[in-house]
């Protein structure tokens, strides 16, 4: 292997060490300004969809963060709500943590119908 494709090789592992460590936070986080910003219900489905067409990695992680975000929620307050309102940019009756933990449960439901056959286990 020529020193290149060593080097191309080296960073390439270096990304997907670093994409498997993503705390449950950066997970969803990122998640929800790749698939939830500026969408609708329909537009997040088809997007879910077509992802797990050619890349469902970005899907399942995103899908495993918000479901362990949620089974051991961050301790400071208005976290969730923050997440919620600025990176999905979705606007909430009452906006505070608790419905926003409840936003995001129904919006795990909703990845994993999106997934179809395709889910993987509950982790969490």
């Amino acid at each position: 292997m020529s020193q290149q494709n060593e080097e191309l090789m080296k960073r390439l592992k270096e990304i997907l060490r670093r994409d498997r460590e993503k705390s449950p936070l950066e997970a969803t986080r990122e998640f929800l300004q790749s698939y939830v910003l500026d969408n609708d219900w329909e537009d997040i489905r088809r997007a879910i969809e077509h992802m797990m067409k050619f890349n469902p990695s970005t899907v399942i992680r995103g899908l495993h963060g918000i479901e362990d975000l949620l089974a051991d929620p961050p301790k400071e307050e208005n976290t969730l709500n923050y997440l919620v309102a600025c990176e999905a940019s979705w606007v909430l009756d009452e906006p505070n943590d608790q419905n926003s933990a409840i936003w995001l449960r129904e919006l795990a439901e909703f990845i994993r119908d999106s997934m179809g056959d395709k889910q993987p286990p509950r982790s969490s």
